[in-house]
């Protein structure tokens, strides 16, 4: 529910597409015409509360706009009706939301994909988003279109590399919106150089700064015209997003480096594999495979001085 009242108009036009949606023929019936239903729905009102001819019309195309972008609806020269049993229902359902002024989906304001176990799709907003990205995605591939993202994001990742023996091993940090483990880094803000962003990162994730005389150093491992780009699903959002990564190497004095409970040092192996060891999820393996092809040396020889843990 939002935090404001709705207007009056507001109101009234919602019970209008309520009406609306009570009068559309059921799979049983016989179809009618737009104008029809609108006709219906001026009948069906109280003198007092009687809408215009216009207002009718406006309430009965939303509803039938409504009911089709959920394909729930079937068309033809004769007119329009629900396009089976459980459209129908489906109909009565929403009918009775818009009635209620209740929302049929919640959790607007939430991050992360994932949540929990217990809330459905329709509580958590990202995860209900999460689910059409992924529908479009299909429906795109099999009709041979285009599904461009919903959201562009530039971010900044830092490489801080660890070598034992054979073994090397990337920092990262487990993103609890996100509900995985991630490089460290984030978005870059708008107005903010990459480099800048990578500073900023660094200083909130890690605490560290270039001017503390920890011997913290960024460089660039990528030139700019060599960015990585990926289009994938948002872990936070639930959004088709087209990414955009700067990547930066780090060095730095072992002892500046203080890790909490949620940093993890986590290898080449593991990254690729997109899971831990241990089954904890890990970032976007096409990412990653883009980071092992694109880097210097690869994701093993990338020249980044290693940090003692």
């Amino acid at each position: 529910m939002t935090g404001t009242m709705p207007s009056p108009e507001a109101v009234r036009f919602r019970r209008l597409l309520h009406r609306a949606l009570t009068l559309i023929p059921t799979h049983r019936e016989s179809a009618r015409r737009a104008d029809d239903i609108a006709h219906r729905l001026c009948e069906a009102c109280s003198e007092d509360d009687r809408p215009s001819s216009a207002e009718a019309g406006e309430a009965v195309h939303c509803a039938l706009t409504l009911l089709d972008a959920f394909g729930a609806l079937t068309t033809g020269d004769e007119g329009y009706r629900t396009a089976g049993q459980v459209s129908t229902y489906f109909l009565r359902s929403l009918a009775w939301y818009l009635e209620r002024g209740v929302p049929l989906v919640s959790g607007w304001h939430a991050r992360g994909v994932q949540g929990n176990d217990a809330e459905s799709p329709f509580d958590r907003a990202p995860r209900f988003l999460e689910d059409m990205e992924r529908r479009r995605l299909r429906i795109a591939a099999q009709m041979g279109l285009d599904a461009p993202a919903s959201r562009q994001q530039e971010v900044a990742l830092i490489l801080i590399k660890s070598v034992h023996g054979e073994d090397v091993s990337y920092l990262h940090r487990f993103d609890a919106d996100a509900g995985r483990y991630q490089l460290i880094g984030g978005r870059v803000e708008p107005g903010e150089t990459p480099l800048a962003a990578a500073l900023r990162e660094a200083g909130e994730e890690l605490g560290l700064a270039t001017d503390a005389g920890a011997g913290f150093h960024l460089w660039p491992l990528l030139d700019p015209h060599e960015r990585i780009c990926i289009t994938a699903i948002s872990p936070t959002y639930g959004a088709l997003t087209d990414y955009t990564f700067n990547v930066f190497g780090a060095s730095m004095d072992s002892a500046a480096l203080a890790l909490s409970e949620v940093d993890r040092w986590v290898s080449v192996d593991e990254m690729l594999a997109g899971r831990t060891d241990a089954g904890e999820p890990m970032g976007d393996t096409q990412l990653m495979r883009e980071l092992d092809r694109r880097l210097p040396g690869g994701l093993r020889g990338a020249p980044i001085p290693p940090v003692g843990r």
